[in-house]
């Protein structure tokens, strides 16, 4: 967590994803200081109630966008929609267990990875 008193230190890094799913977006921010393992600062999950161009608006402003180092986005149908960077939810699977591995240093077998998304 960045410290309120001090605020971020001049070297870290803070970065917002966002899952643009058919019935609801989930966002998380991840914060990286140095000596510090990546942490999630927070996460959500909006259920939209078919309009989600204002639930990401929200967010986006509620989260002081601008001022995140990176924001991506992912979805099956709604990100291709977002004039921003987005890549597929499997790349973001990908990404996420190349990060485990490589980062975190994971070194559990991993037989299967499922996501598991609401449908309509």
């Amino acid at each position: 967590m960045i410290d309120v008193m001090t605020g971020p230190t001049p070297t870290s890094r803070r970065s917002l994803g966002l899952c643009l799913g058919a019935s609801s977006i989930q966002a998380v921010e991840l914060t990286e200081r140095p000596g510090v393992a990546v942490e999630v600062s927070r996460s959500t999950v909006v259920h939209h109630e078919s309009d989600p161009r204002e639930a990401v608006r929200k967010i986006l402003s509620d989260w002081d966008a601008p001022s995140a180092d990176g924001i991506l986005f992912t979805g099956r149908k709604l990100r291709r929609h977002l004039t921003a960077e987005s890549i597929s939810e499997p790349e973001a699977l990908e990404w996420g267990l190349s990060f485990l591995r490589g980062e975190l240093g994971w070194t559990k077998p991993v037989t299967a990875v499922a996501s598991l998304g609401a449908e309509n």
